[in-house]
């Protein structure tokens, strides 16, 4: 009998709604993943009676969490539904996306893992994780809090990926670019920089709840939906492969607020990232490991545009959150 659990074999459709706990429907988009980790936990209740036995009884069941993450490769064509999912999109698909503060967008997630599909009917996502090094291709994280996972022998949804085509780190060479510069002027190919890796990582620092305060909640071993809990982070962190330029430490010294933009180009394809408000804030001490060369790594803190009004391009005057992405 074939094994149709095998992990190449795993299939992942996606879909989103606005309303937690919503009567599930069919994900409308294959999403390709390289790793999938949304699992359920099913926590104990154990009851420690004295009972004159030094043994326990069995335990209950309890609260359920559901948490976990997809990874996958970025590509220019496949990335809507998911980034508006963490971020908001304005206009039409695929578009621009940046912060909405109170965003309703729900993702729900149906994994075929050959014996059985796990129906992930809601879950909302929390980190978004976006790194990058020479040679290889865009890889993101994202993190989120599910309601429950149902597990289903209903035949899984058909779909196919749309002209599924990868963003690569070469893509920001030639007609691409990584920028980084202060806030004088608009990023011009002056501020080229050559890194061996960045990784980009927001935050938007949810907390999920069993109650709700007008006692609504149907299901109190479940998580109602999740809220934000506290200030967005974000935080891009570079390694730059050789230490030949007091630039960056100058500017950490001095405090001095910073603007980024990465744009990857294939053909007629952009994956756009600008930020417009970045300050160094750790690292960038050109240490050596043994005889090594010196490299220059370290991490700059993303914040919401308050300060720059360069209007470019990239017109980053038009950006009032930490970040924009823009696909074409």
């Amino acid at each position: 009998m074939p094994d149709h659990s095998a992990g190449p074999l795993t299939t992942v459709g996606i879909g989103s709604h606005t309303s937690w706990a919503a009567a599930w429907s069919v994900p409308t988009v294959a999403f390709a993943v390289t790793d999938e980790s949304i699992a359920k936990l099913v926590n104990q209740i154990d009851y420690l009676l004295y009972e004159g036995n030094a043994a326990m009884r069995a335990p209950e069941n309890g609260l359920i969490e559901v948490d976990g993450a997809l990874e996958f490769v970025a590509d220019y064509n496949n990335m809507d539904l998911l980034l508006t999912a963490f971020f908001g999109r304005v206009g039409p698909a695929p578009g621009v996306y940046t912060f909405e503060d109170n965003l309703d967008d729900i993702l729900r997630i149906e994994i075929d893992k050959g014996y059985r599909r796990y129906r992930i009917g809601s879950f909302k996502a929390n980190s978004l994780e976006l790194r990058c090094e020479a040679g290889q291709p865009l890889v993101g994280t994202i993190e989120g809090i599910g309601q429950d996972i149902v597990r289903t022998a209903d035949a899984a949804t058909s779909l196919s990926l749309s002209s599924w085509n990868p963003v690569n780190f070469a893509h920001t060479q030639g007609s691409g670019y990584l920028r980084l510069g202060d806030q004088v002027n608009d990023l011009a190919a002056g501020d080229n920089l050559g890194v061996n890796s960045f990784t980009l990582r927001f935050d938007r620092n949810l907390a999920a709840h069993y109650q709700s305060p007008d006692a609504s909640h149907s299901d109190p071993d479940l998580r109602g939906e999740p809220v934000p809990d506290g200030f967005r982070d974000a935080t891009l962190a570079m390694d730059i492969p050789r230490y030949v330029s007091d630039t960056i430490p100058d500017w950490r010294d001095a405090g001095t607020l910073l603007q980024s933009a990465i744009n990857f180009v294939d053909g007629a394809e952009t994956f756009l990232i600008e930020l417009p408000e970045i300050k160094a804030v750790d690292g960038f001490n050109a240490e050596s490991s043994g005889p090594s060369h010196r490299t220059l790594a370290g991490s700059f803190a993303v914040r919401r545009n308050v300060n720059n009004t360069n209007n470019g391009p990239p017109d980053m005057s038009a950006i009032t959150a930490e970040a924009r992405i823009t696909i074409t």
